[in-house]
C-alpha cells in the first residue's frame, strides 16, 4: 500500500510541474555570465571585440542585464533575448529549434539563430555590424538593422556595450584609477558614461560601473539631466586614464567631501 501511496505522490508532483511549467510560459532563468558568454560567442565566429560588445549591449537592453532568453514582454509579441516579435520572427525561431530538436528559449540556440540570420534574413544587419570599427557603430549599427527598435534608446545601449567590453574584452574588468586625496571623490549610482563635453550629444569615452569611484576635479553647468537626480552639473573626472565630463545626475559626492570648483 506504501508503495502505491508513493507512486501517487510521485505522479501528483510530476503533473503539477508540467502544470505550472505551462502556466508560467517561458522559463527565466538567467546565469549571471550569460553576458560574457553571448559576447564570447561572437568574437568566436570572428567579429570583433567592438562589435562583439555592441550586439550584446543591445541584448540586454532588450532582455535584460544579464541577458535573458526566458524574456518575454509583457503584454507584448517580444521574446527571448533579442524580443523577437511572436508571429513573425520567433515563429521562425521555433521553426529553427525545432528542425534540430533543440529548445527555442535555451541561450545557445537563440544565439545560433542570430546567427543565422545574419547570414540568411538578417544580411544587411550583419554588414552593417561588420563595418563597424567602434562599439558605438557597432551598438548603433545592431540597433538599427537588426532589432529596428522604435524607442531605441541608444545612450543605454552603448552604456551596456561599453561595461561589457570593460568586463570581458581583456579577460578582468578594467581597473578603477586611484583615488587623489586633495579632491572631491564622487561614486556612480549607475552605468554612467564619461563625454568629452557637458551634454549628451558630445562623444563617449568611456562608461563608468555603478559604484565607481573617481576624482572630480571641477564641474559646469550643461544639459539638464534626470537620473538618479535631476541636475544639469557636469563634473569634469578621471577615469580609467581618461579625463572628461559626467553628469551629476548619476554622481553622489557625499557630504564632507572638499568643495568642488566651477570649471
Amino acid at each position: 500500500m506504501k508503495k502505491q501511496h508513493h507512486r501517487f505522490m510521485a505522479i501528483l508532483v510530476a503533473f503539477t510541474t508540467l502544470c505550472a511549467s505551462w502556466l508560467l510560459g517561458a522559463p527565466a532563468a538567467k546565469a549571471a555570465d550569460n553576458n560574457q558568454l553571448a559576447f564570447e560567442y561572437f568574437v568566436g565566429r570572428g567579429l570583433t571585440k567592438e562589435q562583439s560588445a555592441g550586439i550584446v549591449g543591445n541584448l540586454i537592453q532588450e532582455s535584460g542585464d544579464p541577458i535573458n532568453p526566458g524574456a518575454w514582454q509583457p503584454g507584448g509579441p517580444g521574446r527571448g533575448i533579442a524580443q523577437w516579435s511572436e508571429g513573425d520572427r520567433w515563429d521562425a525561431l521555433v521553426g529553427f529549434a525545432n528542425a534540430q530538436g533543440r529548445d527555442p528559449w535555451a541561450l545557445d540556440v537563440q544565439l545560433d539563430f542570430i546567427w543565422h540570420e545574419f547570414s540568411t534574413t538578417e544580411g544587411y544587419a550583419y554588414g552593417q555590424v561588420t563595418a563597424a570599427s567602434t562599439i558605438e557603430e557597432a551598438t548603433i549599427a545592431f540597433s538599427h538593422a537588426f532589432e529596428r527598435c522604435g524607442t531605441c534608446m541608444d545612450e543605454n545601449r552603448i552604456a551596456y556595450a561599453y561595461n561589457v567590453y570593460n568586463l570581458y574584452a581583456n579577460g578582468a574588468p578594467a581597473p578603477t584609477p586611484p583615488t587623489d586625496p586633495g579632491l572631491a571623490q564622487g561614486t556612480t549610482t549607475d552605468l554612467l558614461t564619461l563625454r568629452t563635453g557637458a551634454g549628451t550629444g558630445n562623444a563617449a569615452l568611456d562608461v563608468l560601473p555603478p559604484g565607481a569611484t573617481v576624482p572630480v576635479h571641477c564641474q559646469s553647468r550643461g544639459e539638464l539631466v534626470s537620473g538618479t537626480y535631476t541636475s544639469d552639473w557636469w563634473a569634469w573626472v578621471d577615469y580609467n586614464g581618461q579625463s572628461g565630463y559626467v553628469s551629476r545626475a548619476y554622481l553622489r559626492i557625499p557630504f564632507g567631501q572638499p568643495n568642488v570648483p566651477e570649471c
